[in-house]
């Protein structure tokens, strides 16, 4: 009797394990339905896109907020350029990336993946060209043409990896670009120094710049290296002797050649912001060969537009700082500031070079300038035209009131 008791004890045992592991394991065609929708590749569109969600049914994109109430959703971050990392299959996992997800996946999911700085996926191509020809003045800062990139890949490139950002929760541009400029007297064909107007100057400097936004603070830090020269070896006084008939024989006189190295910082806050008015404020700060001085502004937007500190007025559909359906833009700007001034290089001659034919002193600047900035812009799905109006107090003591308009181009690649 003790014997068959304890045979029927070790059936009963034995079963109860059976039917126990029996209770953890899915049907074959469930646990078959399953594994497939684990090796299903989701089909990634934008290989740079900060972070995206897709439905693995479906392989389509959806929203951040869908997928933190859907558990068949795949969530991607962008570690590196063109590399992304999965951060969870399923947002019914309660762990997602060492991150309890129990109690509130919804918040959670949105801080975990907002609390990192990253790097816009977007590139653009910008083209400015400023001159005076366009409010019938042809003096001072008489030209000014610039090309600029911004490319993801710049991050990791000369000197832009090293100039500071706005930290968590920010979306970085970084941008290369050359730029020239030419200043002249107010008369280009005198044969002899005009003393007391403006000396005649040239530079030409490649900058590396980082923009990084931080939409919900509306904050904006604008970062950027010049370096470069200065005199005729900017190439300024060829290029003006190329686009007219005769010499201006003030180039004679101009400024002699020296070494461009600035920083430029700035700072933007928004004030006030809704769908069709902004108002925002700034401040720059620039230091160096070239320019060292400060100054402040307050900035106003009407129109239709996507808001300042979203993007860089573009975006492209399942990128980070896509806002909304918004193939036309346009808007009005005007922009009014003060500017200080301590050291020009195109007015007082550079820092290690003192032998130029005319330089003016410090004593000879105006260091308080008022500046007056207006603008129509337009924008159409990836490409836009600013078309600008600027007004300047003078610069010297015996300067003039100073205007020129510019024009700039703007394409999302």
């Amino acid at each position: 009797m003790k014997q068959k008791g304890l045979l029927i004890y070790v059936l009963i045992c034995f079963s109860s394990m059976y039917f126990s592991a029996c209770d953890n394991i899915k049907p074959a065609e469930e646990k078959k339905k399953a594994d497939n929708s684990l090796k299903k590749p989701a089909k990634v569109i934008n290989s740079d896109t900060h972070f995206k969600t897709e439905n693995l049914e479906t392989n389509s994109p959806i929203s951040l907020e869908s997928a933190v109430k859907d558990t068949n959703v795949i969530i991607y971050r962008q570690e590196n350029i063109g590399k992304l990392v999965t951060l969870s299959t399923s947002i019914s996992n309660p762990m997602v990336c060492g991150i309890s997800l129990q109690n509130n996946s919804k918040n959670n999911l949105l801080a975990m993946i907002s609390s990192e700085a990253v790097t816009s996926s977007n590139s653009y191509l910008l083209i400015d060209f400023d001159n005076d020809i366009f409010t019938n003045t042809d003096y001072y800062y008489t030209n000014g043409m610039a090309v600029s990139v911004i490319l993801p890949a710049f991050q990791h490139f000369g000197f832009t990896n090293t100039l500071p950002g706005l930290g968590k929760n920010s979306i970085n541009y970084y941008k290369i670009g050359v730029r020239q400029n030419m200043y002249t007297g107010i008369n280009p064909e005198t044969i002899t120094i005009d003393y007391g107007d403006r000396p005649f100057s040239g530079v030409l400097y490649l900058e590396f710049s980082k923009i990084s936004n931080q939409f919900e603070q509306k904050t904006r830090l604008s970062t950027s290296i010049q370096t470069g020269v200065l005199g005729s070896i900017s190439l300024a006084s060829s290029l003006q002797s190329g686009l007219h008939d005769l010499h201006p024989i003030g180039w004679n006189y101009q400024i002699h050649n020296d070494l461009i190295i600035n920083f430029s910082t700035t700072i933007e806050k928004g004030i006030i912001s809704t769908k069709k008015f902004e108002i925002n404020a700034g401040a720059t700060g620039r230091i160096g060969t070239l320019n060292t001085d400060i100054s402040a502004y307050a900035m106003m937007r009407i129109g239709k537009f996507i808001p300042y500190f979203k993007s860089l007025s573009t975006a492209k559909k399942g990128t980070a700082e896509y806002f909304e359906e918004n193939k036309m833009q346009y808007w009005i700007s005007i922009q009014l500031g003060q500017q200080f001034v301590f050291y020009n290089a195109t007015l007082n001659g550079g820092l290690f070079v003192k032998d130029s034919p005319y330089t003016l002193t410090y004593n000879d600047l105006h260091h308080n300038i008022t500046q007056f900035k207006a603008g129509l812009n337009f924008f159409y799905k990836q490409n836009g035209i600013m078309l600008n109006f600027v007004h300047i107090g003078p610069e010297f003591m015996k300067g003039r009131y100073h205007r020129w308009g510019g024009i700039s181009l703007i394409r999302n690649f």
